[in-house]
């Protein structure tokens, strides 16, 4: 029995720091969040990820079919991905129509120059479906090269089996990232860019390999897994290739994640203090 008591003993003591442990843990797969979701006084802000930038535009030309340069398209209820690729059969969300959905050139792609630096210029119509279902997480963004075309197509290990991992939105210092978007700041449906993606130019051709400018690339995306307000309702959500910016992006915005792990944990700290003065306490009595 005595040895009983003090197994249960142990037990409870370790309880506040199993849960300082998991907070921990927790913090650990923390996202950082960027929210470009709400308006704010022109310009709006801009999420710096590993070198990339992704900002909220206000389009001043037509786009859509026809007119709109869409390379992938893909479309679920809930949370969606995809990439471009010629070969077929695609992912499950992504469109099939050849026209919209295909291998892309890095010699094909525009770029921009900003402060000394050459970006690839991409841009994201993220197609919701308008007032409260205006909102939609970018929660992945990767980047990848190949020498020859992709000839399979139709899971994410296909690609990224078998490619170079050029650009990773997770890879940089921010670890796990996403960036909370709002269809409504920028247009008011299908057919016009509502979010402008710049990669780093160098960092693409890096790892492009003997292939130079004529490697393949290869653009994966998932969108909506964030959940709450921010799952995909809407129509396709679709890649273009963008040309002729001639500004640059907004200044940085801050990541919402990094303040919450940080409270969350100090907040347990106090906790775990309050308890152990609490039971020293109770023992003198």
């Amino acid at each position: 029995m005595k040895r009983s008591k003090n197994f249960a003993a142990r037990m409870v003591r370790r309880l506040p720091m199993v849960g300082i442990a998991a907070l921990l843990a927790q913090s650990a797969r923390a996202q950082f969040v960027y929210d470009l979701s709400q308006p704010s006084p022109a310009p709006l802000g801009s999420a710096i990820i590993n070198g990339g930038y992704l900002f909220s535009i206000t389009p001043t030309t037509a786009s859509g079919t026809g007119v709109y340069n869409t390379f992938s398209g893909f479309q679920n209820s809930g949370s969606e991905e995809g990439y471009n690729a010629t070969a077929r059969p695609v992912m499950p969300n992504e469109e099939t129509s050849s026209q919209r959905v295909f291998d892309v050139q890095l010699n094909t792609l525009p770029t921009i120059a900003i402060s000394g630096i050459t970006y690839y210029t991409l841009g994201l119509d993220i197609n919701e479906g308008g007032g409260a279902n205006s909102f939609v997480s970018l929660d992945q963004l990767k980047v990848y090269v190949r020498q020859t075309a992709i000839t399979t197509a139709d899971t994410l290990a296909s690609l990224s089996g078998s490619s170079t991992l050029a650009w990773d939105m997770d890879a940089g210092v921010k670890g796990n990232s996403v960036v909370l978007l709002n269809q409504a700041i920028s247009s008011s449906g299908s057919g016009r860019s509502d979010v402008t993606f710049l990669v780093p130019k160098a960092t693409v051709d890096a790892a492009s390999g003997v292939a130079g400018a004529n490697a393949y690339f290869y653009l994966y995306a998932q969108l909506g897994a964030y959940g709450g307000n921010y799952t995909s309702e809407g129509g396709f959500e679709e890649w273009q290739m963008v040309s002729g910016l001639t500004y640059t992006p907004p200044a940085p915005i801050p990541e919402a994640g990094t303040v919450s792990a940080g409270i969350a944990i100090a907040g347990a700290s106090v906790g775990l203090l309050a308890w152990r003065r609490r039971r020293s306490a109770a023992a003198k009595a």
